[in-house]
């Protein structure tokens, strides 16, 4: 009788004995993981549970009475690195949740909803002392925290007798890191970006944030580089819904709306605010730092303000639709900022003093090209501008008032402007540009035409 080639050959059996061993512990620690990430919070039976990865609870409590604490606590399982996922449920926070390495947390879009502490950010992101995965190559050894990611989350202020409450999110000091599909409503300060750089804040949607007693903005933009924000969408904000401090900033395919009736009143501020970037390095700001803003809506701003307000900065506007809405101006510059402005549709539906001007600038330098003005009024207003072209602009805004003015501001005329190649809806060319007697140093003005129907 023919002998078993494994029976002859003992060694090749005690490897076959060790290798079904392993697949079977392989395949019992497959099935004890619970869940493919680092730590799960979810809400059962009133109770908040946060398990690990095992589903070993970390910690629970009833809901309502210590929720930051649950979810602190699957966050701080994390570190250094790893995936915190919050299930859908309303978790109320009474402090803010920390994080501070470089972890994702992901929820389940607008049935994950955090309700922020009162006077107090849903989350405050900081690197703290501790160990993380340092940002490589950079100047500086284990700073800053990088590779963040946060998405699928609600941050909602509204609680029982207090429709507005709480701040979003506070992200301080962290560079090369992503938030995405984030929905924040009924707060003061919806976000607050804070020494934060080359970072994407992705299809994020304010709604009913600001608060003009605290002078919180819907969002600010403050000690940063490198940010871009796309798809943000800043709707009813209750004081300026964002608010720019600092160089080269990029918003595209954004929407700013104001309040409509019979809801509320829009607020007396810009939709936009871009303040002192010229300040930065002692003036390298303005040549190296604009402010981009592009492909957006800017739209219904509140009663004598302007929808865009630029101040001592650089600025480019372009390819966007604006109007003042019930405000006055829809750009406003002033304090030596330098504006690009091309390429935009400028509206205006209502009458004086609504959409009396599409610009007004002051002690400033503008270029303004290749832009549609349309409706009612809408006057190009310059007081005191230098360096400046209004070039290849179509005026289509039906207005008793010159489309363009060049005029002075204390007692200082504008200098250095060009007026050429646009078109204009007057009945006598004169009629469209009009100059101040103080405004006499390079004026020059030519090649405009009359409309044609």
């Amino acid at each position: 009788m023919r002998k078993n080639k494994t029976q002859n050959n003992p060694h090749r059996l005690l490897v076959i004995i060790a290798f079904l061993i392993f697949i079977t512990c392989i395949n019992g620690n497959a099935k004890s993981l619970k869940w493919p990430c680092s730590a799960v919070v979810y809400i059962e039976d009133e109770i908040v549970v946060a398990e690990d990865r095992y589903g070993n609870i970390i910690t629970q409590e009833k809901a309502g009475n210590a929720d930051a604490d649950v979810l602190q606590s699957a966050i701080d399982l994390a570190v250094p690195a790893g995936q915190i996922v919050i299930t859908k449920g309303i978790y109320r926070l009474k402090k803010s949740l920390m994080v501070h390495s470089n972890i994702k947390i992901t929820g389940e879009g607008r049935a994950t909803i955090l309700v922020p502490p009162v006077d107090d950010f849903a989350m405050r992101i900081e690197k703290r002392d501790e160990n993380i995965h340092p940002r490589p190559y950079h100047w500086e050894v284990g700073n800053p925290m990088y590779a963040l990611n946060i998405s699928d989350i609600t941050i909602d202020g509204e609680r029982d007798n207090l429709p507005h409450s709480g701040k979003g999110l506070y992200c301080k000091v962290f560079w090369s890191s992503s938030f995405e599909n984030i929905w924040i409503q009924n707060t003061g300060l919806g976000i607050h970006v804070d020494n934060t750089r080359e970072s994407v804040f992705s299809k994020i949607y304010l709604i009913n944030n600001g608060d003009e007693g605290k002078k919180e903005p819907g969002i600010l933009v403050d000690g940063n580089n490198n940010l871009h924000f796309r798809s943000l969408y800043i709707i009813y904000p209750n004081y300026i819904g964002m608010e720019i401090k600092n160089k080269l900033v990029f918003i595209s395919q954004g929407m700013f709306h104001g309040w409509l009736e019979p809801h509320n009143e829009p607020a007396k501020y810009p939709l936009i605010q871009v303040k002192d970037l010229n300040n930065f390095k002692e003036g390298e700001g303005r040549f190296k730092s604009d402010v981009v803003i592009e492909n957006s809506r800017i739209t219904v701003g509140g009663e004598g303000s302007c929808a865009v307000n630029i101040i001592n900065s650089p600025v480019t506007l372009r390819q966007c639709v604006a109007t003042a809405g019930v405000g006055n101006t829809v750009v406003r510059v002033s304090d030596n900022a330098r504006v690009n402005i091309t390429d935009n549709s400028f509206y205006s539906f209502l009458p004086l003093p609504s959409g009396k001007y599409v610009l007004f600038a002051e002690d400033s330098e503008v270029i303004f090209k290749n832009n549609v003005v349309s409706c009612h009024n809408l006057q190009l207003c310059l007081k005191a501008a230098r360096n400046s072209i209004i070039a290849d602009n179509r005026f289509d805004a039906v207005t008793e008032n010159s489309n363009i003015y060049i005029g002075d501001n204390n007692n200082r005329g504008s200098r250095c402007i060009q007026v050429e190649g646009n078109i204009f809806r007057q009945e006598k060319l004169e009629n469209a540009v009009e100059v101040s007697t103080l405004s006499k140093k390079h004026i020059d003005i030519h090649n405009n035409q009359l409309w044609s129907e």
